[in-house]
């Protein structure tokens, strides 16, 4: 569904007008067919991480269609998705100067920050399967109807609840046409993924040596200097005074952030 939106909107901007008069005849006929090129595709306007999503917002010309797709991967934790919804902030307020068109694919629009699932986006759509588990239909919510599902949703438990907590304006199914190869883009993503879970192996690893390093300082009562030297003594190791300070402050930081979601769920 994502890319079919995104490579029409690329359409739409290339030149391309449409009859949009729904009491007209020949509504949805082309009136003109683009006269530029299409400017879409999926080395470049689709990305998997919010590092790749703001180096291509810096990157590719004005008035450009991204596609974020953030999957299912690690949007479980609420740590997560905070980090997504700060760097999202980041970006907007970086490249929203190039008027970008960004579509957001997200396993659950609760998890948005209010500012970007209500003011910050213009609609919502929602996609599901039906009873026979036939995938593509889709509810499409305008700015008013996604603020009121945000509003009223979100104080309900499970998705059907929350998906139903507001009428949608209309509903309709995505047809199986892509844009770009199935399997070229499951590769891309798998890859992307990939690549993912080996970078959170290695901030998983940095996390948890921030952790020893602050709890061995603090029982042992050392400064950084007299760590350092300890260290470099028993293992011939040098970590500096510096890597030191940053791993506490690194520490530290991840106890305020269990703080702050333990009194979020309170």
């Amino acid at each position: 569904g994502a890319m079919q939106i995104g490579y029409f909107v690329a359409w739409l901007i290339a030149g391309e007008k449409m009859n949009v008069d729904r009491e007209s005849l020949d509504y949805g006929k082309v009136i003109k067919t683009p006269q530029k090129t299409v400017k879409f595709s999926l080395e470049e306007n689709i990305v998997f991480d919010v590092e790749t999503l703001m180096k291509r917002g810096h990157e590719l010309p004005m008035n450009s269609v991204i596609i974020y797709d953030e999957g299912r991967e690690g949007l479980d934790a609420k740590s997560t998705m905070m980090n997504i919804n700060r760097t999202l902030e980041t970006f907007f307020q970086e490249c929203g100067v190039y008027n970008h068109f960004i579509i957001i694919v997200l396993p659950d629009f609760f998890s948005l920050n209010k500012n970007f699932a209500t003011a910050r986006s213009n609609f919502l759509i929602n996609t599901y399967v039906d009873e026979k588990y036939n995938r593509g239909f889709m509810a499409f919510y305008n700015e008013r109807k996604k603020e009121l599902l945000y509003e009223f949703g979100r104080r309900k438990l499970g998705s059907f609840a929350r998906y139903g907590a507001t009428n949608p304006n209309f509903r309709g199914r995505f047809t199986k046409w892509l844009p770009f190869s199935k399997t070229e883009y499951d590769n891309l993503k798998r890859n992307a993924l990939r690549r993912k879970r080996l970078s959170r192996t290695d901030i998983r690893i940095s996390k948890q040596r921030d952790i020893l390093i602050y709890l061995y300082k603090k029982a042992k009562d050392l400064n950084s200097k007299e760590l350092s030297d300890e260290i470099n003594e028993e293992f011939g190791v040098r970590i500096g005074r510096d890597v030191i300070k940053k791993a506490g402050a690194n520490a530290v930081a991840l106890k305020e952030t269990k703080k702050y979601l333990e009194e979020e769920e309170e």
